[in-house]
């Protein structure tokens, strides 16, 4: 007997969770260190009285009523679960626990354990996450308005240096020599390439959930009547799926998604005369995919993780036009919806871009 109740004083010593043992009466019978340093008592102060003392007074006729109930019953909902409530400090400081509930038949009377766990220092540090989780928000909401502005102020003072240095070259390239004539040729030229980046950023920036307006729509039809409205509709044929098609979704961001996917797909296909996209679409009980297969060169695979990459360009950028900018649009659009945008060269060549629809 003495070897057992060694054993069993070691046992719940050896925990770093407060273990409190009542008997049916709902007194404490036994607990171990780690109650006292939780709690704030000495174990003499403990022995006899109510659990009620190690709860705050909101709990207490719950608690009550729930013993009462189970020692007439021997049931109870809440035995062996994982509990999150709150205990009573001596101090009278509340603070958050975990509990789980146990209990037993003696010789002559039911027995009741409890382990609780301080989960003070847990939720502290969940709501110091939250706390900078909202600053985060903040703070990218703020440089996602800062860019906006500043892309939207810059496009007119860009556009304004390239139109005077094209006025410079018809009125008065004659008056330069050959080495001005070049120097003055690269205003127009790099001015414009900084105002393709200007309107991507000020694309991107303009991305923002305050804007998104989704409705129900027949996607693939959409699909189709924009392309007619693009461009690049003569360089490449479109092949669209016939089945019904309808999905929630953001009509001015798809098109925008769309037209950078198409344009995308030309830019850097522009010898093929057979170019063509066809647009394929699954359909699940968690959402809708859709398939932009184009027959182009494609993307070699160790470069796909690079293809949503902001400014990331993968071809030579004097070879081929652009900011960089256009499939990381098309990925924050994908994400605007709650899905994603994805990458995978076909087997037989090209390159499919695959944008999911969540429902």
């Amino acid at each position: 007997m003495e070897l057992a109740e060694q054993r069993y004083r070691a046992l719940i010593e050896s925990s770093i969770d407060s273990v409190v043992i009542s008997n049916d009466k709902g007194e404490i019978i036994d607990v171990n260190t780690a109650t006292c340093n939780i709690f704030g008592y000495e174990r003499s102060e403990l022995i006899g009285q109510r659990l009620h003392v190690l709860m705050p007074e909101q709990y207490q006729a719950a608690h009550t009523a729930g013993f009462e109930r189970h020692r007439r019953t021997g049931t109870s909902r809440l035995m062996l679960e994982l509990i999150e409530l709150e205990g009573r400090h001596s101090s009278g400081k509340i603070f958050p626990i975990e509990l789980t509930l146990s209990n037993w038949k003696g010789r002559e009377s039911q027995f009741y354990g409890a382990v609780i766990r301080d989960i003070s220092t847990r939720k502290e540090l969940i709501q110091n996450l939250e706390e900078e989780k909202h600053s985060l928000k903040l703070a990218v909401l703020e440089l996602e308005h800062f860019a906006f502005a500043a892309s939207h102020d810059l496009k007119e003072p860009i556009r304004g240096i390239r139109s005077f240095a094209q006025l410079l070259q018809q009125r008065h390239s004659a008056m330069l020599d050959a080495s001005g004539k070049e120097y003055l040729d690269f205003i127009p030229t790099e001015s414009g390439k900084l105002y393709e980046v200007t309107n991507g950023l000020l694309q991107i920036a303009g991305i923002r959930k305050d804007i998104y307006q989704p409705e129900r729509n027949n996607i693939i039809a959409f699909l189709g009547n924009t392309f007619h409205t693009l461009q690049e509709k003569e360089q490449l044929a479109l092949m669209l799926p016939e089945h019904d098609s309808t999905i929630s979704f953001d009509k001015s961001l798809v098109k925008e998604l769309f037209k950078n996917i198409v344009s995308n797909t030309v830019r850097f296909n522009p010898d093929r005369s057979d170019l063509k996209m066809t647009v394929a679409m699954e359909s699940s009980a968690s959402g809708t995919v859709l398939h932009f297969a184009d027959n182009g060169k494609g993307v070699k695979d160790e470069y796909l993780k690079y293809i949503f990459l902001p400014f990331k360009r993968l071809q030579n950028k004097e070879q081929y036009t652009g900011a960089g900018l256009g499939l990381s649009i098309v990925k924050k659009i994908a994400e605007l919806h709650g899905g994603n945008a994805s990458a995978h060269s076909g087997e037989e060549g090209g390159l499919t871009i695959s944008v999911s629809f969540p429902h």
